[in-house]
């Protein structure tokens, strides 16, 4: 096949993304050749061989063209103009939703050609992307009844996400606020003092993160996973209450874990930043010779956070201050964070035993509870979440699967705070 039918041509203007959708296709080990224009107006200067693009040796038509669906400079009307071009017509365009989505599903093994040559492929093949979460059964992306969004390992690596606040942050529709106590999602504009993420249901590997006192659930420092942990993340928008219950409201956030193959030895890191910031982990993962995977990880995080934050309202300049105000509204070393978790994962052919764990220590620098005494530093917060979980599944004929789930959960808040009373 020539070079100019194996050729891939990609109009996206981030770089990210540029980066992100090359990595994958050289990971895969596909033979296309690869070649990036900026906007609409350059992907026409290159297929009808104007502008910079006059070589037709360095500039051959490609097989397939990727189409970023912000496509930028005229980016859709020229997307009109190719498919009633006589030139460009023949050729194949793929308009993405999604760079990661391309990527992930361009690496799976469903999605990947016998000869490497990604231009065979049809256009349902290069999306054949399986989600479990919209209908809890595995389907393809295109067919969920519901708009999913897939945020993969390999963007939480290259992207730096360290919470699962981090990954929403990211994504359409959603808003993640923090109070220096927890972190609260927003959806699609929506958000409720007092709720607690309540009406957001959080899943790690099918088992319910919602703890049944307030339905709360958390997402930031205080989730129970290390990131480094996550396969994916499936975010599934709108209610799916018939599927999940109430707390499946807005949407539902089911976060997929690594398998041990996955790592297949140790990996060990550690950090420090800014602020006293410093932590660690470990995780062990391997496939045994009886084909069983045992996946086992622990990590730590410790900060010290702001030494010093003002709050205008404890000033006892301000005319408006709170009646606890003091230090001139200055709380001194109370962002102070500090985290512990461990999880374990053992899998064989039909069972997956899993366990985890993670307890969180802050301090809390707003006295926000009433009569709390302001720039205490006896006020802190105590979180800790644990589960564990014994799944059964097998699948019994081409679409019938029997699935048992047997777990146990444990929620522990504790609060030291203070007390100021009034005169």
């Amino acid at each position: 096949m020539s070079e100019a039918k194996r050729s891939i041509t990609i109009m996206r203007a981030d770089d990210d993304d540029r980066m992100m959708a090359k990595e994958a296709l050289e990971e895969t080990r596909l033979v296309n050749v690869i070649r990036f224009v900026e906007d609409g107006e350059a992907l026409m200067d290159y297929l009808y061989r104007g502008g910079s693009y006059g070589d037709a040796k360095h500039s051959p038509r490609p097989g397939l063209i990727l189409l970023d669906l912000n496509m930028p400079k005229r980016g859709r009307q020229i997307m009109r103009k190719m498919t009633s071009g006589v030139i460009t017509s023949a050729i194949s365009v793929f308009v993405l939703m999604s760079m990661a989505a391309f990527a992930w599903a361009s690496g799976s093994e469903e999605a990947r050609p016998p000869s490497g040559d990604l231009t065979e492929l049809s256009l349902q093949d290069l999306m054949n992307v399986t989600v479990n979460s919209a209908s809890k059964f595995d389907q393809k992306i295109s067919e969920a009844p519901s708009s999913v969004t897939i945020i993969t390992a390999d963007e939480i690596r290259k992207y730096g996400y360290r919470t699962l606040a981090d990954v929403l942050r990211s994504v359409r529709g959603f808003i993640v606020t923090n109070d220096r106590s927890y972190s609260y999602v927003i959806v699609r504009g929506f958000g409720r003092t007092g709720d607690w993420n309540s009406r957001v249901l959080v899943l790690v590997d099918g088992h319910r993160m919602n703890e049944i006192t307030y339905d709360s659930v958390y997402v930031a420092k205080e989730f129970i996973l290390d990131m480094d942990l996550v396969d994916r993340v499936e975010i599934i928008r709108g209610p799916s209450s018939s599927l999940y219950g109430d707390n499946a409201f807005f949407a539902v956030i089911s976060v997929i874990t690594k398998q041990g193959p996955d790592i297949q030895g140790t990996e060990m890191s550690a950090s420090a930043g800014n602020r006293g910031t410093y932590t660690g982990s470990a995780s062990f993962g391997k496939r045994l010779k009886n084909g069983d995977k045992v996946l086992i990880s622990g990590s730590a995080m410790s900060s010290e956070g702001n030494k010093h934050l003002y709050f205008p309202e404890f000033d006892p300049a301000n005319p408006s201050a709170d009646s606890r105000a003091a230090n001139n509204g200055i709380a001194e070393n109370l962002d102070k964070e500090e985290r512990q978790s461990a999880f374990m994962k053992y899998s064989t052919e039909h069972f997956t035993f899993e366990g985890a764990y993670v307890e969180r220590t802050k301090k809390i620098p707003t006295a926000s509870f009433l009569y709390a005494g302001f720039n205490d530093p006896r006020f802190e917060a105590v979180d800790s979440r644990a589960f564990l979980d014994v799944t059964y599944k097998k699948s019994a004929g081409t679409s019938m699967e029997l699935l048992g789930r047997l777990y146990y959960d444990q929620y522990w808040y504790h609060t030291d705070y203070p007390l100021r009373y009034r005169r």
